[in-house]
């Protein structure tokens, strides 16, 4: 199977095969992310009240700049200058979301 042509209406069908395994990485992901936001709070770089919280959502509007790249799409696979745009985006967004936990 060649997952890079993968059809949207295939991923939903496998999706339940991988429901664990998406999990587990997603938690992973949140827990990485909860530790730099500590390691920032610890050392004055940050204000977070709530890292848990402040993971979620980072990772919650990562997703969002993904899915509105594939959501006009018939397959996963996306072309080179739509990962460029995608990686510009994701850059830009990052820059502003930890610009603004940071102490003034």
């Amino acid at each position: 199977m060649n997952l890079s042509r993968l059809r949207l209406e295939d991923y939903s069908e496998l999706k339940p095969g991988f429901r664990e395994t998406i999990q587990d990485f997603k938690e992973k992901e949140k827990e990485i992310l909860k530790r730099i936001f500590e390691k920032g709070i610890s050392s004055g770089i940050f204000f977070i009240n709530d890292t848990d919280q402040t993971a979620s959502l980072f990772l919650d509007l990562l997703k969002g700049l993904r899915t509105t790249l594939v959501n006009e799409k018939k397959t996963l696979f996306i072309e080179q200058e739509e990962y460029d745009l995608l990686l510009q985006k994701t850059i830009a967004f990052t820059n502003i979301f930890i610009k603004s936990l940071k102490y003034n």
